[in-house]
C-alpha cells in the first residue's frame, strides 16, 4: 500500500522562524535614515561631478590665445620679501589664522556645548562667509590700496574674535552668525595678500611669487594649530 501523498510538496528551505516558534528580529529603525543619507551623498557626488564637467565647457569654447610657455619658474621667497613684504607677512598670517580655525573650530564650539549638528552648522557658516565675502572685499581692494584692505581685514578679524568671546558667554546661539562674519574676513586675507604681491611683480615673476605666497601660507597653516 502506497503512503499517503502529503498536501504540500517537500522543500529544501529551512523552516521559518514563526514555524519554529521564534520571534523574528525587529527591523532596524535607523535603516531608512541610513539609506536616505546614502542617497543624499550619492546625489552630492554626482552634482559635483556635473559641475566640474560643465566648468570645462567655457574654457574649451574660448577663443583666447594660449599664453607663452614659461622657460622656468621657481618659488621666489626672497623676491616676495623684497617686492611685497606686506604680502609675505599677510600670507603667513592668513595661514596661521585659517589653519588654527580649521583645526580647532569644531573643538571650540563642541566645548561651548553644541551638539554635532550645531558644530556642522557653525563650521559651514565659517566657510560660507569666506565664499560670500570674496567678491565685495575684492572689489573694495581694487579701489583702494591693498595694504589698507589687508589692515582692515586684520582689524575686522580681531574685532569679530573679541565679539565671539562676548557672544560665547552671553548668547552662544549667535555663534554661527559671528562665525560667518569672521570666516568672511579671515578667508579673504590670503587673496588680498596674493593680489598685492602680484601688483608689484613683473609678468615673468608672477608664478614664482604665487608659489612663494602659497608656501608662506602653508608655513602659517602648520604653525597656527600648534600655536593656538
Amino acid at each position: 500500500m502506497l503512503p499517503a501523498r502529503p498536501d504540500k510538496p517537500a522543500t529544501l528551505t529551512p523552516p521559518r522562524q514563526q514555524d519554529r516558534g521564534e520571534t523574528p528580529p525587529s527591523p532596524d529603525p535607523h535603516t531608512p535614515t541610513l539609506r536616505a543619507r546614502e542617497a543624499s551623498w550619492s546625489f552630492l557626488q554626482n552634482a559635483g561631478t556635473l559641475i566640474v564637467a560643465l566648468s570645462i565647457v567655457p574654457v574649451g569654447l574660448s577663443a583666447a590665445e594660449l599664453p607663452a610657455p614659461l622657460t622656468s619658474a621657481r618659488v621666489a621667497l626672497g623676491l616676495l620679501w623684497r617686492l611685497a613684504p606686506v604680502g609675505f607677512v599677510g600670507a603667513t598670517a592668513s595661514g596661521f589664522i585659517t589653519g588654527a580655525s580649521g583645526a580647532l573650530n569644531a573643538v571650540f564650539v563642541r566645548g561651548v556645548g553644541f551638539d554635532v549638528f550645531a558644530v556642522s552648522v557653525y563650521t559651514s557658516a565659517v566657510i560660507a562667509g569666506g565664499a560670500v565675502f570674496q567678491y565685495p572685499v575684492g572689489r573694495i581692494a581694487d579701489r583702494i590700496d591693498r595694504r589698507s584692505a589687508l589692515m582692515g581685514l586684520f582689524t575686522g578679524v580681531a574685532g569679530v574674535s573679541a565679539l565671539a568671546i562676548v557672544v560665547t558667554l552671553s548668547r552662544p546661539d549667535w555663534l554661527p552668525g559671528v562665525g560667518f562674519c569672521w570666516g568672511g574676513m579671515a578667508h579673504c586675507i590670503y587673496a588680498s595678500a596674493l593680489a598685492h604681491a602680484n601688483d608689484r611683480a613683473a609678468p615673468g615673476q608672477i608664478v614664482g611669487i604665487g608659489g612663494a605666497v602659497l608656501v608662506m601660507w602653508g608655513v602659517g597653516a602648520v604653525v597656527g594649530p600648534l600655536g593656538a
